[in-house]
């Protein structure tokens, strides 16, 4: 039922103040507008229970004492403290854009599309302070336009957080240089956070104050608040990667021999340069990335050096300034130091970069008709690599040998400004860089002497380009689908692992532009070695050949061939050398035509019936345990005699 006319409502804003439903009657609805703008329809509370419900464009509660009707309420939002003065709040804003980030540089470029069709939620944290807990409450939402511009309005001072809960498919990751400061104000820049490719995308907490927001942020969307510019913060910013589709990599099975290392060089088609940043410096908190000669320091005055936004400092007609704040010296020695002081950036790792390139906004304040600045006034950036010699890079000297002059860029380095001028209007200078290392510190020297001589500068930033493969694999132990698999290496173009013992498998997928594909089974088989040993005995001066040398000597050999597997047969010959033999000779006398017959059959000889003396060669070493007649004399009549021989090695007792 909705009736035509408003009868005694009471509405009231009360922020970051929210209560939940306990009983409602759903059977009356409030449309809620402001400025002819409707915000949604709510179901009104039975009014004895003076329960709240959340409205979704509108930050608060509304609270109802009584209502008899309701059709349109079209006033102006009222707040707390002044709901009697009749005069209308600012309504303050947040927006910008969703963005596909092809390079994942965490930045919109110009070549890059907003995508449309997202909706962005904002969250109003709820009254413990805590974002992202059940008392946050949705005070509005916005779907983005052709341009992926998105919008809300109608919020009121306090913190917000943008929740992307539904991914466009075709852009399924958050881009991963993200900016986790959204309260930086800076502009077009990712400030995404996503737990998983595919999953809602949620921003940090952005802050809302009257009259503090950014004004003429220069990103897409960033006029949708130019009606109330300075309420309203069109730099909270999402961007999201192309789905790539990759094909899982084709990686053939393989063998290796029994203690052989595993070695994997995949193909990584194509590379490429990629441009990293190594270095920026924005100044906009106290985290930051450099040291300096002494203490920072301001008098409030003219007399300074330190990062500031400026107002710890004399007015300073700067424009263009990147961001709130920067550095800024004046006058160095004029609070008591000395007047020659430096800010360092220490072990830049450069390692992997070439074609290095730096870059810094300058600024100085006087303009042509007022300027301070010496001829020994300067501002000198060196740079040194891997601790060796410091080369200039910027040097920026008053144009000329007299007082009083404008700061230039000294282009030849020879102490006199001739280059571009250092003017109020912050303004970019970049120089490239000779040779590359590992670690890179760079150093801005300031010598400004009297008051009115300053120096400022923001975005100190340093680039370099990156040989990037086309892509990179992962490796595996099982299929990482599975719960359990262990990765073994990640983004590598080769993989190596120490000798295996029997077959193994492997699982191998493909990265490439931060997507990973499915996995590859890749079977590493382990073929056996083969080992023979012979043993083998030579007499003392014989010789026998093996592995291409002569061998007279006892020992072990060893020779390395190949198997019928292509895997090792090694031969191991053991060579044992035999002693020379021992000798044995039988002595005896025959007669004429007379024949003795001898048991030579452990000798190597023949009988003979020859006069004269012969030796026999034994064939092993005679080793008798008795006595033996070794000599027989026939003598005339009965003289006869024998020799007899002790072999046994004792005495015996005939």
């Amino acid at each position: 039922m909705v009736f035509d006319t408003l009868v005694n409502i009471e509405m009231s804003v009360r922020e970051r103040i929210y209560y939940c439903f306990k009983t409602a009657i759903f059977s009356l609805f409030l449309t809620v507008s402001s400025n002819g703008h409707t915000h949604d329809e709510f179901p009104l509370i039975s009014a004895s229970h003076r329960n709240g419900f959340k409205a979704s464009s509108l930050t608060g509660s509304f609270f109802k004492t009584s209502y008899d009707a309701l059709a349109v309420y079209d006033g102006p939002v009222v707040y707390p403290d002044d709901q009697d003065d009749g005069d209308d709040e600012p309504v303050l804003s947040i927006g910008s854009n969703v963005f596909v980030d092809n390079n994942n540089d965490g930045f919109r470029a110009s070549n890059e599309p907003g995508i449309e069709g997202l909706t962005v939620v904002i969250f109003s944290v709820g009254p413990d302070g805590i974002a992202e807990n059940a008392d946050d409450m949705i005070v509005g939402s916005d779907v983005t336009d052709g341009n992926g511009d998105y919008f809300v309005d109608g919020l009121i001072p306090g913190d917000y957080y943008a929740y992307i809960a539904t991914v466009d498919a075709d852009f399924p990751a958050s881009s991963t240089p993200t900016n986790l400061n959204p309260n930086d104000d800076r502009d077009n820049d990712d400030n995404g956070i996503q737990g998983s490719i595919g999953a809602g995308v949620w921003s940090n907490v952005i802050t809302l104050t009257i009259g503090g927001e950014p004004t003429n942020e220069s990103g897409s969307g960033g006029d949708q608040d130019d009606a109330l510019d300075s309420n309203g913060n069109m730099t909270l910013d999402f961007g999201f990667l192309p789905f790539i589709s990759i094909d899982p990599p084709s990686i053939p099975d393989t063998s290796i021999c029994q203690g052989d290392d595993v070695i994997f060089d995949f193909p990584i088609g194509d590379v490429s340069l990629i441009e990293e940043s190594v270095l920026f410096e924005d100044f906009e908190d106290e985290a930051v990335a450099y040291t300096t000669s002494i203490s920072e320091f301001t008098d409030g005055g003219q007399d300074y050096f330190i990062r500031t936004d400026g107002s710890d400092i004399s007015s300073e007609n700067f424009s263009n300034i990147q961001g709130s704040s920067y550095f800024a010296a004046q006058d160095i020695d004029g609070d008591g130091a000395n007047r020659n002081q430096t800010l360092t950036f220490s072990n830049i790792n450069i390692s992997g970069l070439t074609n290095l390139d730096f870059s810094i906004f300058r600024a100085e304040d006087d303009n042509g008709s007022s300027e301070n600045w010496d001829a020994a006034d300067f501002v000198h950036i060196t740079y040194s690599i891997d601790g060796g010699v410091s080369q200039n890079l910027i040097w920026i000297e008053s144009g000329g040998t007299t007082s009083n002059l404008a700061p230039f860029i000294d282009s030849d380095f020879d102490g006199v400004g001739d280059g571009a001028e250092i003017t109020p209007t912050f303004t970019q200078f970049v120089a490239s860089l000779i040779g590359t290392g590992n670690l890179l510190s760079l150093t801005i020297e300031m010598d400004l002497n009297d008051g009115g001589t300053d120096i400022a500068f923001d975005n100190v930033q340093l680039v370099g380009d990156r040989v990037v493969a086309q892509c990179t694999y992962n490796v595996y132990d099982s299929d990482p689908a599975s719960a359990g698999s262990m990765l073994l290496a990640e983004s590598v173009t080769s993989y190596s692992i120490a000798s295996i013992s029997s077959d193994t498998e492997f699982y191998v997928t493909k990265v490439q532009d931060d997507c990973e594909s499915a996995a590859d089974r890749v079977l590493v088989s382990v073929r056996d070695l083969s080992f023979t040993i012979i043993d083998t005995s030579i007499c003392i001066g014989d010789m026998i050949e093996f592995n291409g040398q002569m061998i007279s000597t006892a020992g072990t050999f060893m020779d390395t061939l190949t198997n019928a597997a292509m895997c090792d047969s090694i031969i191991t010959l053991n060579v044992i050398v035999q002693p020379f033999p021992e000798l044995a000779m039988i002595i005896d006398t025959l007669c004429t035509d007379e024949t003795e017959s001898v048991d030579l059959s452990q000798y190597e000889s023949q009988i003979t019936d020859s006069t004269g003396t012969f030796e026999y060669s034994r064939q092993e070493v005679l080793n008798s345990s008795d006595l033996f007649i070794s000599e027989y004399v026939e003598g005339s009549g009965d003289n006869k005699c024998i020799e007899l021989y002790n072999n046994t090695g004792v005495t015996v007792d005939l």
